[in-house]
């Protein structure tokens, strides 16, 4: 997926959005009340389109998840319609609390157009200057590393026999599977990079933006997660004293 196809499909959320929210006082009723039947669908609908967008970080870590490019361009897409659906199933109340996870969404897709289309440029200007990293190292340092790599090639002899030390990368399914050894590898390969200066030399956006967006993601999921428990098991305290008309609980 290119730039331009990614910034034009925001550009046609932010439109559709803006004309809903315009437009929302001369909708009918069911369209303007939280919890009424097309509301409820569009949740559970956007809902599901959100958890596609979420699986795209299992699969991509996966094994055989898939063509990754694929995949990416799933997880745009739903996440955007995910997030539309979501703002239309608030019922124009954007002020209460799982309202405000729409605001969340907005972060993410923020942070991830950002990445996508500014980071990822400065990440390979980045990549292409560090040749120094290459270079001649003291005794001492080369001698560090030369033990850090030795004790993650004897990790991987048992976490994954056939995988090569300089190109592997831990996957849910070491961490499923093996995660006394997962661990360990993965505390080795964070000093290897410390030592390196992996993340000395970089910019704070270049270095953490994914960490945000994961947190982001983390927080929304939590929130969606509290949202379900709520309305199905609290309901008449998400109601607050109204007529309580979703259907998972009137039928």
């Amino acid at each position: 997926m290119g730039d331009r196809l990614l910034i034009v499909l925001m550009l046609t959320a932010i439109t559709i959005l803006a004309v809903y929210f315009s437009t929302f006082a001369w909708l009918p009723t069911a369209w303007q009340t939280p919890g009424s039947p097309p509301l409820y669908v569009l949740g559970i609908v956007g809902t599901m389109l959100l958890l596609i967008s979420v699986a795209f970080s299992w699969f991509k870590r996966a094994r055989r998840g898939g063509a990754p490019p694929v995949w990416f361009t799933a997880h745009v897409i739903a996440s955007i319609l995910g997030m539309v659906l979501v703002a239309v199933h608030s019922g124009g109340s954007l002020t209460s609390p799982p309202a405000l996870l729409f605001l969340v969404l907005i972060g993410l897709s923020v942070v991830g157009v950002w990445a996508r289309t500014r980071v990822s440029r400065q990440m390979s200007a980045t990549f292409g200057s560090r040749y120094q990293n290459f270079g001649a190292l003291d005794a001492n340092r080369r001698g560090q590393l030369q033990q850090i790599i030795s004790r993650k090639q004897e990790l991987l002899l048992r976490l994954d026999p056939t995988a090569k030390e300089g190109t592997f990368s831990l996957q849910i399914v070491h961490w499923c599977r093996k995660p006394w050894l997962a661990w360990p590898y993965a505390r080795l390969a964070r000093e290897e990079n410390r030592r390196i200066s992996a993340r000395h030399d970089l910019a704070p956006v270049q270095a953490y933006w994914r960490w945000v967006h994961i947190m982001l993601a983390l927080v929304f999921m939590i929130g969606l997660l509290s949202h379900v428990f709520t309305v199905t098991f609290l309901a008449e305290y998400a109601a607050e004293g109204r007529e309580i008309i979703w259907p998972h609980i009137s039928w």
